[in-house]
């Protein structure tokens, strides 16, 4: 198996566990509010995690040790629950969570997270509650065309229900699930972001502030 064969089958096993593990936890369920609390996943798993404030290095996010993940103080509450539900992939997945990393292990951990974060039929149920239903994929342009919306799912604080992740995890779990159409997840997420540099470019040249700009 080649390179990036191992790279899809290592996300697809990651991903297929983290659905399992969304069903059995009771994260699908129609009443739970997203995002779901840190600590709901941590004692479905038994696994805690603790901020650690003076530790802001960012060489490394976080590590698994000894039934504890440990995520860096630097870390914004996005990176803080992607760290802790990668490493819990690494926990549920039997992999290398050491210095020395395996492509194909962060890959598979990565995807449990992604599986675990944002969830094939909330996906559905938190975009239909925004009048866009997933029931026929979106085109690569539909990502441009609702950036704004893609945005607020991902990470919003205006009261909406939101996943509460980076807009790479959304948009790599929107591809994972198929509900993007022809390109594959990193494809259509650089897609997104070249197009939003493109819009911040020329706000800032036509006299839009920096501070306006959207992190990505």
């Amino acid at each position: 198996m080649d390179a990036a064969s191992s790279l899809a089958a290592a996300r697809e096993h990651g991903a297929g566990l983290a659905a399992r593990d969304v069903r059995l936890w009771g994260l699908d369920a129609g009443a739970l509010r997203y995002p779901v609390p840190l600590g709901r996943y941590a004692v479905a798993s038994g696994i805690e995690y603790r901020r650690e404030p003076l530790w802001s290095h960012r060489r490394t996010a976080g590590v698994l040790l000894k039934g504890m993940v440990f995520v860096s103080g630097a870390a914004s509450p996005e990176e803080t629950r992607f760290t802790f539900t990668h490493e819990l992939g690494h926990r549920r997945l039997e992999t290398n969570h050491g210095e020395g990393k395996d492509p194909v292990a962060e890959a598979a951990a990565d995807a449990y997270a992604g599986g675990l974060l944002v969830s094939e039929p909330v996906l559905r149920r938190i975009f239909a509650s925004r009048g866009i239903p997933l029931d026929m994929p979106l085109l690569p342009l539909d990502l441009v065309r609702l950036r704004d919306e893609i945005f607020s799912i991902a990470c919003c604080h205006d009261g909406r229900q939101n996943f509460k992740v980076h807009v790479k995890t959304l948009v790599i779990a929107l591809a994972d699930n198929g509900f993007i159409e022809g390109e594959t997840p990193f494809e259509s997420h650089w897609r997104l972001l070249d197009h939003l540099s493109q819009s911040w470019r020329g706000r800032t040249s036509n006299g839009g502030r920096a501070s306006d700009r959207r992190q990505g």
